[in-house]
């Protein structure tokens, strides 16, 4: 199975992750279920720096390419 790297954005004040508002914009959300994924590195600094002004983790995990692998 292949899987690509990416990375989610914890905030180190209240430990929430960042997700999308579903308008443009970004929320927090108190769990790592309901936050989504930054495809690069960059782009999570960059929602770090911007949502949670710099003070915040970067978690970097793997992901499967394809769920079809795992329908049988």
């Amino acid at each position: 199975m292949d899987c690509r790297p990416c990375w989610y954005v914890q905030s180190i004040d209240d430990g929430a992750f960042l997700a999308p508002d579903g308008e443009g914009g970004v929320v927090s959300q108190s769990l790592l279920v309901n936050a989504v994924p930054f495809e690069t590195r960059e782009a999570a600094v960059h929602a770090a720096v911007d949502h949670f002004d710099g003070r915040a983790s970067l978690i970097q995990l793997y992901q499967p390419l394809s769920c079809e692998e795992f329908v049988q």
